[in-house]
């Protein structure tokens, strides 16, 4: 008797959130490369991401912080909160140490350069998925 060890693929499953279309298919071309993620959701705002009715649970959640608004600190929280075990990637210009404590209290577990997903963006997924932080400043 020939016993086949069948191997199940599991995926991470990634949310994108971004304003600019351009940029959520730029992400998109990123992630699609990556064997071991799939995109489960794409979203132009915060709040059509808050409406998400999905059967698939958010491993990863990328948003595209455009700005440094109370109101985007206080998203961030409520994700962390409803969705718990889901990790928070922020993808943002903004690049100092005051700004990623500010995202950690929100419960935001990385942050990388919004220019700079070429070289960051995998790392950064896969960091967060295995339960390690990503902040990097320059």
């Amino acid at each position: 008797m020939n016993n086949t060890c069948l191997l199940i693929e599991t995926k991470m499953n990634v949310v994108l959130v971004s304003h600019s279309l351009l940029y959520m298919e730029v992400l998109q071309l990123w992630i699609d490369r990556i064997e071991d993620m799939i995109i489960i959701g794409k979203f132009s705002s915060q709040e059509e991401f808050c409406k998400i009715r999905t059967e698939r649970r958010p491993d990863i959640l990328i948003i595209d912080f455009y700005k440094e608004l109370n109101s985007d600190m206080n998203f961030l929280k409520k994700m962390s909160k409803k969705f718990r075990g889901m990790k928070i990637l922020v993808v943002s210009m903004y690049n100092d140490m005051s700004f990623h404590i500010a995202l950690k209290k929100c419960g935001v577990k990385g942050c990388i350069e919004k220019y700079n997903i070429n070289s960051d963006l995998e790392l950064a997924i896969h960091n967060l998925h295995k339960g390690r932080a990503h902040f990097l400043t320059g």
